[in-house]
């Protein structure tokens, strides 16, 4: 039998009711058609959930896995994935997080972990290369995660890598996310939640065999060739340097953090209180570095170490707290603050407990605003007055949360049925996918791209199913963007992020989308692609993912065949939804209690259909038509969706690679 590459080709099932564990091949069919990651965590969901399956019952499935590119020479191939169906939405839900944990489990000797059922007991599971062994948890159970992961290495060794729960995944509260030995987060959609359910507190492994590589002096050169290029990038030295501190100062100076839980458009433009410097100077990335020296800290093979350990010699301790993380981090800035330390603490009250990042603070945000709008009053808070600018008031929801106690319990559910269990009036009504809360720029950036980008992702909300090319951060438009939108014929959008609508911003979306689905199903860092430090790589990543995917696997994926790819996965996912009866009317944008400025329905409905038929769907109902499956190899889908009684989608055309011109995915030929 010829060598495996890249894959390890193993796929692990452990059943936590009877306790089995078996291996079974990864095959060669499906890692030509599925991949790996997102991918093939889609397929497994499709086939062995549906819509009767109670996201915290035993049927559910808990789908950890690598891609191919994991554990080797490729920069940042250190992607966790993991796949489930959501307990806060009821729908598919994926999530993705950096750190050591898939290149430890491939050098375990495996690809993939599939977990059905549900243990008596808590258990972990331990991996050490061929030895598989379900372990008691109940020493384990209670603990956060930084004391979980001691207790695991004073067992195991210093050397182990870990995925657990905290307490709010015990405790089942509806968005807990679980969280790796070095503090990533595999954040959205309540993985964490369904762990709990299942009696699972962590998965610990540690592994010694090889990955075998097809070509490796070619991998060698490619990866060469990549590194080089990086340091060439603007943002390459400034993010190595600051990390993801940057993104406060960007976003205060682009306009798009939305001071008092989002209800003025633009900070500080247009807040009526506080000046642009008042605002930005406490996250201003040079005088943080300056006053809390970092220690910096990298995924498996990245270059960039986006991440530091800042050095709090407040009440929170030295290198007590990780620093700031981007969109999650975002939230916790949702009122006026004025001091760095406190909001970081927040998050690392999150990471321990094991709660995601951007839900726990949207929702704790919600419920300072209902509170401060005389909603609710102490009779519902357990008497605590809700101040936004207080951090304590923070601190004590985060706790009640992961503890369910009190309103914690209520909020424990997420904003949306905490509104509905509070007697919250609504203004409007909220889709099933906007259950995974989230506040996103659209609304403050006033920027069409993303505004489509993050109403169709299958998950939610989601800002990393795709991204936005123009500078909603206040960075430059990245000249491959500049050139797409002039063949496109596209407005582009300046700096004063007014809304230019036009139906071929759909193609932008799905450029972004495909480009994203790939990483996620080959296990690298996008933040080494076209979405952050290479953004202006002139011929974008497919290329590049294709000709490192033949020299890591020694399988010829053209760049064409991984464009089909994302999209038979995208397909996937969308057909989940559509079996449990979502469409047209769950992919609109969320406008809150507030309309943006600007947003014209008619006009974003154009747009939609675009997107709908450049995928092969049908565009009155976002249902897949049965040509797209059958073209993309889903005919067993197809066939299923008609027995669940779905009408496939009639109108439109069938998928068809070309529709978006080769030349704008950096494609030739």
């Amino acid at each position: 039998m010829a060598q495996v590459c890249g894959w390890v080709g193993t796929i692990l099932r452990v059943n936590l009711t009877t306790g089995v564990i078996a291996k079974q091949p990864f095959s060669q069919e499906l890692r030509n058609n599925f991949i790996g990651g997102s991918a093939l965590s889609a397929k497994i969901l499709y086939d062995e959930t549906g819509s009767q399956t109670d996201p915290l019952s035993p049927e559910n499935r808990f789908v950890v896995s690598a891609g191919p590119l994991n554990g080797t020479l490729v920069l940042g191939s250190c992607r966790t994935h993991i796949m489930f169906k959501s307990p806060l939405t009821n729908t598919i839900s994926y999530a993705s997080g950096g750190g050591f944990f898939t290149p430890e489990l491939k050098y375990a000797g495996y690809d993939t972990i599939i977990f059905e059922g549900r243990a008596r007991e808590p258990v972990y599971l331990w991996i050490e290369d061929d030895k598989v062994e379900i372990r008691d948890a109940k020493h384990l159970w209670g603990k956060t995660i930084d004391e979980t992961n001691s207790l695991l290495r004073e067992e195991h060794g210093p050397d182990i890598r870990s995925l657990s729960i905290g307490p709010a995944g015990e405790n089942l509260v509806k968005f807990a996310c679980p969280v790796t030995g070095d503090l990533r987060t595999p954040s959205r959609g309540g993985g964490g939640c369904v762990m709990g359910s299942k009696n699972l507190k962590s998965i610990a492994v540690r592994g010694t065999k090889s990955i075998h590589i097809a070509d490796p002096d070619k991998l060698f050169a490619i990866e060469e060739e990549a590194l080089a290029s990086i340091k060439t990038r603007a943002p390459y030295e400034f993010f190595r340097k600051y990390g993801t501190t940057t993104l406060r100062w960007t976003l205060l100076s682009g306009g798009t953090m939305g001071e008092k839980n989002s209800e003025w458009p633009e900070w500080p433009t247009g807040s009526p209180t506080y000046s642009k410097q008042q605002l930005s100077d406490p996250f201003r990335h040079d005088l943080l570095i300056e006053n809390y020296p970092p220690k910096y800290v990298s995924c498996f093979g990245c270059p960039l170490h986006c991440t530091a350990w800042l050095d709090f010699d407040e009440r929170f301790g030295r290198y007590a707290c990780k620093g700031d993380r981007g969109e999650g981090t975002r939230q916790l800035y949702g009122w006026k603050v004025d001091k760095y330390a406190p909001v970081v603490y927040r998050t690392h009250l999150c990471d321990q407990y094991g709660l995601d990042v951007i839900s726990a603070p949207s929702t704790i945000s919600r419920a300072v605003e209902w509170y401060q709008q005389g909603i609710i009053t102490t009779k519902d808070t357990d008497g605590m007055g809700l101040s936004p600018s207080d951090n304590n008031t923070w601190i004590e929801l985060i706790h009640k949360i992961a503890k369910r106690e009190g309103l914690g319990d209520i909020l424990a559910e997420g904003a949306s049925r905490a509104a509905e269990i509070l007697g919250v009036p609504t203004e409007t009504a909220s889709t099933t996918k906007d259950l995974l809360r989230h506040t996103g720029p659209a609304a403050r950036t006033r920027s069409t791209d993303i505004e489509l980008q993050l109403s169709v992702a299958s998950r939610g909300k989601d800002h990393l199913s795709g991204s936005n090319p123009i500078p909603w951060l206040g960075f430059p438009v990245r000249s491959r963007w500049v050139d797409i939108y002039k063949k496109l014929g596209l407005p582009m959008e300046g700096p004063n992020r007014v809304y230019a609508y036009h139906p071929r911003r759909a193609d932008v979306t799905i450029i972004l989308e495909d480009e994203m689905n790939m990483a996620n199903m080959l296990g690298t860092c996008t933040f080494n692609g076209t979405f952050w430090c290479n953004w202006d790589r002139p011929e974008g990543d497919i290329p590049y993912y294709s000709a490192v995917l033949k020299a890591v696997t020694g399988v010829d994926f053209t760049p064409q065949q991984l464009v089909e790819a994302a999209e038979r996965y995208l397909n996937l996912a969308k057909a989940y939804n559509v079996r449990l009866g979502l469409g047209r009317k769950d992919d609109q944008f969320d406008l809150g209690a507030t309309k943006p400025e600007g947003y014209v329905q008619e006009e974003y409905d154009k747009m939609l259909n675009r997107y709908y038929e450049l995928h092969g769907w049908d565009p009155e109902t976002g249902i897949p038509r049965r040509d797209t499956l059958e073209e993309l190899g889903l005919k067993y889908v197809a066939d299923d969706l008609e027995k669940h009684g779905i009408r496939l989608g009639k109108r439109g055309h069938k998928y068809h690679l070309n529709d978006i011109p080769l030349e704008l995915r950096g494609i030739k030929g």
